[in-house]
């Protein structure tokens, strides 16, 4: 809040009037661009403080990413492998093999950096290009976390029409009729799975355009 204060002497005269006035001027017009300059770098410490953030948070995800994308080649075999017994067995054919198992890793991403980022506005000191660099990353993010649940819920699926006594896929235990279920479960689960290997490749390159900034 600035304070013009009143003249310490009377005005004599026109010419006292307009140094007055010029004095008053220059001093709202310095104390405005002190403000001004205060504030502007305040501004420019919570853009560099949340860029950091986001940059930070985002590796710490992409690290998290590369893990489950390292392992869904694995997860895919296996899949596929558990999905042909299973045909075999639904037409009625002897299965020999040893009971069958599956295993899926989960990626846990964070996106608090962004909610904070937004919910303080600090982004609209932000380049507009980085700003969507990053606003692309987190939306690509969101998408693999929607599918990345829907994956899991399919895996449970799957899961049961395991052998609750020795919790592994017993095939040649199973009627065709059981194994026919099972075919349909396992084959939806090798499709999510597929779709999360497709967008977590896509969301890696918006991972390295947000991190790098270009």
């Amino acid at each position: 809040m600035l304070d013009v204060h009143a003249p310490e002497h009377r005005i004599h005269g026109v010419r006292d009037f307009f140094v007055h006035l010029l004095t008053i001027t220059a001093g709202l017009l310095i104390a405005l661009a002190l403000e001004a300059g205060v504030e502007a770098m305040h501004h420019r410490h919570q853009r560099r403080e949340a860029e950091e953030n986001l940059r930070q948070e985002l590796r710490d995800n992409a690290r998290d990413l590369a893990k489950v994308m390292a392992s869904i080649p694995k997860e895919r075999k296996a899949l596929s492998q558990l999905l042909q017994l299973a045909q075999e067995r639904a037409q009625g054919k002897t299965v020999v093999a040893p009971p069958q198992q599956l295993g899926f890793n989960f990626a846990t991403l964070h996106r608090a950096a962004w909610g904070t980022a937004s919910a303080t506005e600090v982004l609209n000191y932000m380049d507009y290009a980085q700003v969507q660099r990053f606003a692309e990353a987190y939306e690509m993010q969101q998408q693999f976390v929607a599918l990345q649940q829907a994956t899991l819920k399919d895996y449970l699926e799957a899961h049961s029409h395991m052998s609750l006594d020795a919790l592994v896929f017993d095939l040649q235990g199973m009627t065709p009729q059981d194994a026919a279920a099972m075919v349909i479960d396992l084959r939806h689960t090798l499709v999510q799975l597929v779709a999360m290997q497709e967008i977590g490749t896509v969301m890696e390159l918006d991972y390295d355009r947000a991190i790098g900034g270009h």
